[in-house]
């Protein structure tokens, strides 16, 4: 009996040892996501906070919903093919519950002209004089609505097909979101170097990244060293190609704009324009990174006991598979965002030769080479630094 008691005794003991060693993975996953909850409800608010004062009635516009739609004839049919009377109501702000005959012009510019309904919800420009409304516009639509459902959504299948993984995976982003929008565009809007502060902002988005979603171990030191490298000689083989081919970063109409920004600073656009070669080529490069880091790691930790030059090979080997899909997949992204650009130079049968020496055009090939370079670069770079890491054991 005693014997039988001690049995039960140290059955009890494990399986309460047992429970206390997963307790602390328990609370490690409420802890965070509450955390990310926090903080998507935080950013949520961030963005209302934001919505509100570019739809504050002191900068002049509004939320509204249209009530009726009517047609009238139009004062100056070759200018206004077609004008419109709408009614609309305001729902959120002083003026809330109050409603407004407006006027909707169409000049067969599907750029400018809005196809209002009712029932869709606008952005109403007002010209507010001692706290009433003299005239009111029709804006754009107010589309923040769909922006929160496809977020939710979004949101929800990371959470449902990811659990405690894609909680992480969700933190990450609102970190990285947070990098980019309080750290890298405040500080290249004052004036600091924006290439200095990019590689700032890739390294904090490569460490966090990975520490939240793998910890800290060998598997996420080889990752972040293999990634900054492919993305600081990225950033160099950028800035020495813009200087070489005496890119201004001025070829987008956003960069143009900026120079009339309030701030008033001499901006450094070709900075700008590196800076957005970082940033832009940063997924792709983590992504592969952490394949290759991965990958390794699970062969050493199956007790595969290779040297650093056995390492390195399979290494390669993989990297060279992820390789193969990876560059298409920054070269593609580019061209999609280029798609309608690529279209007017074939509309108006322009030499290729011409094209490919534009300043629009080489910013985009520099854009997408380099980041492809550094991606390349990732790929021994990371396999050098998980050879020395993995095998350090059996080398001592």
């Amino acid at each position: 009996m005693l014997f039988h008691h001690d049995s039960v005794l140290s059955t009890r003991t494990e399986s309460l040892a047992r429970e206390v060693e997963r307790k602390p993975m328990r609370i490690s996953g409420k802890i965070l996501l509450f955390i990310v909850l926090l903080m998507m409800v935080q950013g949520n608010t961030l963005v209302v906070f934001a919505e509100d004062e570019y739809l504050d009635f002191e900068e002049g516009r509004a939320q509204a919903r249209v009530l009726s739609v009517r047609e009238v004839e139009s004062p100056d049919p070759d200018y206004i093919v077609k004008l419109e009377e709408v009614v609309v109501e305001i729902t959120k702000g002083p003026f809330k519950g109050q409603q407004y005959l407006v006027e909707n012009a169409y000049t067969d510019n599907p750029a400018f002209d809005l196809v209002l309904q009712e029932g869709d919800k606008v952005v109403l420009l007002l010209e507010v004089v001692d706290n009433e409304i003299q005239n009111a516009y029709v804006e754009d639509f107010y589309r923040m609505d769909m922006v929160y459902v496809l977020i939710a959504i979004f949101a929800f299948l990371v959470l449902f097909i990811g659990r405690w993984q894609g909680a992480r995976s969700l933190l990450t982003l609102v970190l990285t979101i947070i990098f980019i929008w309080w750290i890298l565009v405040p500080l290249s809007l004052n004036g600091v170097n924006p290439i200095l502060v990019s590689i700032l902002v890739a390294v904090l988005a490569i460490a966090t990244t990975f520490i939240i979603v793998i910890g800290w171990n060998e598997k996420s030191l080889v990752a972040i060293i293999g990634t900054t490298g492919g993305i600081i000689l990225g950033g160099i083989l950028a800035a020495l190609f813009s200087n070489w081919g005496h890119l201004t970063g001025l070829s987008m109409q956003e960069s143009q704009m900026l120079t009339y920004a309030p701030q008033q600073i001499a901006y450094n656009f070709r900075g700008l324009l590196l800076a957005g070669i970082i940033i832009g080529a940063l997924g792709a490069i983590m992504d592969i990174g952490m394949s290759i880091a991965s990958a390794l790691y699970e062969m050493r930790k199956q007790g595969c006991t290779m040297t650093k030059a056995a390492f390195w090979q399979a290494g390669m080997n993989i990297g060279r598979d992820v390789m193969g899909t990876m560059v298409n997949t920054l070269i593609l992204a580019y061209a999609g965002t280029s798609l309608p650009l690529l279209m007017l130079f074939r509309a108006y049968e322009m030499p290729l030769m011409r094209v490919l020496n534009m300043d629009l055009v080489v910013s985009e090939v520099v854009r997408s080479l380099a980041g492809s370079i550094g991606l390349i670069c990732c790929i021994p770079l990371t396999v050098l630094v998980a050879a020395v890491i993995y095998t350090r054991q059996y080398a001592e």
